[in-house]
């Protein structure tokens, strides 16, 4: 099962786990808090939890995960965090263009294309259950080899949408079918959100385009490790509001688990 599924994965962000499953290279091992994203990629506000109960505890520092060993945090952070802290500062200096309607062109300079996707599905790894890393071996073999380009671009695709509205939230592995005539193809995916961004991972069967939803950014992981170059990214705002959300349930399903609200003012 995958977030949507077992509760204990869901609320392990602030249990104080001593160890258990690495996502990422699968052995038991003493847990660290992954950021996710990472702190200089604006997550180092104050959170509030919301549980099971209704009730809500404070969170300060990030969003973190009980997930990752202390060598693959750190390795993965080194590897690719500053890729993706560049990915981010840019976007976030341009939020009047998103506020304006998020669909003009937004120019990002100079990036790292695989070191920021890797970076990316990272961060999923880091939030998903011990089951579904174990069924997406080839992700995290993927982020774990350094220089790697993933050949099988066809297994998965990432969107990305402009985030209207503070906070964390988390929606699960979710099944879905879609219906065209008699055919029925099943859909999964996992989705971030941290402001200003919300990442789409849709694995499994991801045959059918981001069509009016998001930015495709799959073709990131085309990229060798060193290059670096100038992409334009184009998406829509996604406010979080009961009719933005009809959006994606239209193409993702309605099982969206969220966790974190934020406080910061």
């Amino acid at each position: 099962m995958g977030l949507g599924g077992n509760k204990r994965d869901r609320i392990c962000i602030i249990e104080h786990v001593q160890r258990g499953f690495c996502r990422l290279c699968g052995k038991t091992d003493r847990l660290t808090k992954d950021h996710v994203p990472n702190q200089a990629a604006g997550n180092k506000g104050t959170y509030w939890k919301i549980l099971d109960n209704g009730k809500k505890e404070q969170f300060q520092g990030g969003v973190t995960y009980n997930s990752l060993c202390k060598d693959c945090n750190n390795i993965t952070g080194g590897w690719y965090g500053g890729a993706y802290t560049d990915f981010y500062r840019q976007i976030a200096n341009n939020l009047d263009l998103i506020k304006e309607g998020g669909n003009t062109p937004i120019c990002i300079k100079d990036i790292s294309p695989l070191r920021v996707i890797k970076q990316i599905v990272t961060m999923f790894i880091s939030v998903s259950d011990e089951h579904w890393c174990n069924s997406h071996i080839e992700l995290r073999k993927f982020v774990a080899e350094k220089k790697s380009i993933y050949k099988k671009q066809n297994n998965f695709q990432i969107g990305l949408l402009w985030s209207g509205k503070s906070g964390h939230s988390v929606s699960g592995r979710d099944d879905t079918f879609t219906i065209d005539g008699s055919k029925i193809t099943q859909r999964a995916y996992t989705c971030i959100n941290h402001p200003p961004m919300c990442f789409i991972l849709e694995h499994e069967h991801p045959h059918i385009p981001f069509v009016g939803i998001g930015a495709d950014i799959s073709f990131f992981i085309e990229a060798d490790y060193e290059d670096a170059r100038t992409v334009e990214i184009s998406s829509c705002i996604i406010e979080h509001d009961e009719n933005s959300q009809k959006k994606i349930d239209e193409l993702y399903g309605k099982k969206a688990h969220k966790l974190f609200e934020n406080n910061a003012k």
